[in-house]
């Protein structure tokens, strides 16, 4: 099953008792360089919305529970599983 990302990812809100950093991929806890939480400019988009791109089911398992919904796989990481 491929899940494929909408045109602009969703993250929840990240409250102060959380130790996890939206802009750090949680796999390879590098920059995720995620265009939705570097701007508040929803036009710009993000490097996810590249149709090319896509999230198996099989790479969304690898996030850990505690970053899921929090934050966003890298495009390195998501290239990689390909």
């Amino acid at each position: 099953m491929i899940i494929k990302k909408s045109s602009s990812c969703k993250i929840h809100q990240v409250d102060g008792s959380d130790n996890v950093n939206p802009n750090l991929c949680p796999l390879c806890h590098k920059n995720n360089h995620c265009g939705n939480v570097a701007t508040s400019d929803s036009s710009q988009g993000c490097w996810c919305s590249d149709p090319a791109i896509q999230f198996p089911e099989t790479l969304l398992t690898k996030v850990p529970d505690s970053s899921q919904g929090k934050a966003c796989i890298c495009k390195a990481c998501a290239l990689k599983h390909k």
